[in-house]
């Protein structure tokens, strides 16, 4: 499947893959980050298991995580995109969005959102994708809302109660 690089006023992306572990392990690894992730921070091995699951994703789907770079610099500043999700009832894709703490604040991941999603829903086989947000996490409600999802319902989740977000495809 040809994958295009997707582009933004600020940002590029591409399909998040083995290229990216350096700087995809420095992201997972940070604890500000990972908060509100579900399994917390992730090490390198790890993050190069994420990696490489993310890239059969993409040649057996054709979709995945995008690494997200700044369009001047090309420095990474996060992944964003969609994963199979198992934890919510009914749920088969899971949007999210994780960004270095040096770029929060500054609309990057409703502008990443944004393309990611535009290019979902010419990919996904699906109507509907789930985004999972914790209670305490409202940057990520906020995005959420930003990009058109409406939150559903709550879900007990690996033991906390969680928000579940839903986006449905427009007829």
């Amino acid at each position: 499947m040809d994958v295009p690089t997707l582009r933004t006023e600020r940002l590029v992306l591409m399909p998040l893959g083995s290229a990216d572990l350096d700087e995809a392990a420095a992201l997972y690894s940070d604890e500000s980050v990972m908060r509100y992730v579900d399994g917390g921070t992730r090490d390198r091995p790890a993050t190069a298991h994420l990696l490489e699951a993310n890239e059969r994703c993409w040649k057996s789907e054709g979709w995945g995580l995008w690494a997200v770079r700044n369009a001047d610099t090309g420095a990474f500043i996060g992944a964003c995109g969609f994963h199979r999700l198992t934890d919510v009832q009914g749920a088969t894709v899971e949007f999210s969005c994780t960004l270095s703490r040096r770029n929060w604040g500054q609309g990057l991941a409703a502008e990443a959102g944004n393309a990611v999603l535009y290019d979902g829903w010419e990919r996904l086989k699906d109507d509907l994708i789930h985004a999972v947000v914790p209670h305490d996490n409202r940057a990520g409600a906020k995005m959420l809302r930003i990009l058109g999802f409406r939150r559903s319902e709550d879900q007990l989740i690996h033991g906390e109660e969680q928000q579940v977000w839903e986006s449905q495809r427009l007829s």
